[in-house]
């Protein structure tokens, strides 16, 4: 689902600014994470990972995606900051 919504979110990129990737922080961290979980699922099924390795992998990812979903769309000025809805 995630790989589903960052296809999506090209597409609408594309309609929006005219690109489909502009290399803003929000973009690449959503990549970055994207990444880590790819490849924690090919560690667990192609090299055999399993137990404590791969519980400590997960704190990892766990720590990217949180980065990538609270630290940076907060934290710094992007083209996704004038989206937010204010209460």
């Amino acid at each position: 689902m995630y790989g589903l919504m960052m296809v999506s979110g090209c597409f609408w990129s594309n309609q929006v600014k005219g690109s489909y990737w502009g290399w803003d922080p929000v973009e690449v961290w959503s990549l970055v994470s994207w990444l880590t979980y790819g490849i924690y699922l090919h560690l667990r099924v192609t090299m055999g990972w399993r137990g404590r390795r791969l519980a400590w992998y997960a704190l990892i990812a766990l720590i990217a995606m949180v980065v990538s979903y609270w630290g940076i769309p907060f934290t710094m000025e992007t083209f996704h900051s004038g989206f937010r809805i204010e209460h």
